[in-house]
């Protein structure tokens, strides 16, 4: 057997192998509840795709101007852009184009709140899901990728340390941690002779 004869077989293995259909098992929850997945790799049919109403208006004020800024892919990744509509929608009720638009949704979802802990679950989440190597993507790869590595460089160098510093401001945790020191108790000094 030459390698010449193995050669077309592993070409045409590349075309069967798919990246897997959940990104993390977090993201895989919450979007079995919400019917997005694909059957786990059998090729059959999709899931009933089942619209999401959001319950928080995030895209108004000076953050709806801000969003302008960033650049938006699919139908869910962008601020102030949620079911490939301007301006947000409330109802969002198209499929994810990929897997990056995939963990833009989970993500979206995620954030229809404003309890600090669950914004840092959804950003933790979403950072595990972009941190995903070989997905391939639908729409325009170079905006794919410069949305890709802008987000994980604002999520670990901005948005998850701030919300770490939200909820230990909420939970009443010490801010700062001084080590061995903060196990040390200390006496109080006695100015006064008895």
């Amino acid at each position: 057997m030459s390698l010449l004869s193995f050669l077309p077989f592993a070409i045409n293995a590349k075309d069967k192998i798919r990246p897997p259909t959940t990104i993390n098992k977090g993201l895989k929850r919450r979007a079995q509840s919400h019917g997005v997945v694909e059957n786990g790799g059998t090729g059959g049919s999709p899931l009933r795709f089942r619209p999401y109403v959001s319950k928080v208006p995030w895209h108004t004020g000076a953050r709806g101007y801000l969003s302008q800024l960033f650049p938006r892919y699919g139908h869910y990744c962008g601020p102030n852009w949620s079911s490939g509509k301007d301006r947000g929608s409330p109802l969002w009720d198209k499929r994810p184009i990929d897997w990056l638009d995939y963990c833009c949704y989970c993500h979206d979802m995620g954030y229809d709140t404003h309890d600090q802990a669950k914004l840092l679950k959804a950003d933790l989440e979403f950072l595990a899901c972009l941190r995903k190597p070989n997905m391939t993507t639908k729409g325009n790869t170079h905006i794919a990728q410069i949305y890709k590595t802008m987000c994980i460089t604002g999520l670990r160098n901005l948005l998850i340390p701030y919300r770490i510093h939200l909820v230990k401001l909420q939970s009443g945790q010490p801010l700062l941690n001084f080590g061995w020191l903060s196990n040390v108790k200390w006496r109080g000094w006695n100015w006064q002779k008895t």
